[in-house]
């Protein structure tokens, strides 16, 4: 007997409560497995995060004061 002539043998057999829950726990493996199976995102570098902030308010202005202000935040 193969295993899928064994799962239905079970699910033939066993009570209505217990074929819901192999039901159930069917569903989660192929979820999982299709989980696995997405591609995977391209690792990030140093060069992706050039330019994030060219546009924040926070850095609108003097480089100088800008510098001397985040220093004086510290001391």
């Amino acid at each position: 007997m193969d295993i899928r002539e064994h799962a239905h043998y079970l699910i033939d057999t066993l009570p209505e409560p217990m074929v819901v829950e192999m039901v159930g726990f069917g569903e989660l493996l192929e979820k999982k497995c299709r989980i696995e199976k997405k591609p995977k995102k391209k690792a990030l570098t140093f060069e992706d995060f050039f330019g994030c902030l060219a546009d924040s308010p926070n850095f609108k202005g003097d480089p100088v004061k800008i510098q001397r202000k985040l220093r004086s935040e510290w001391r």
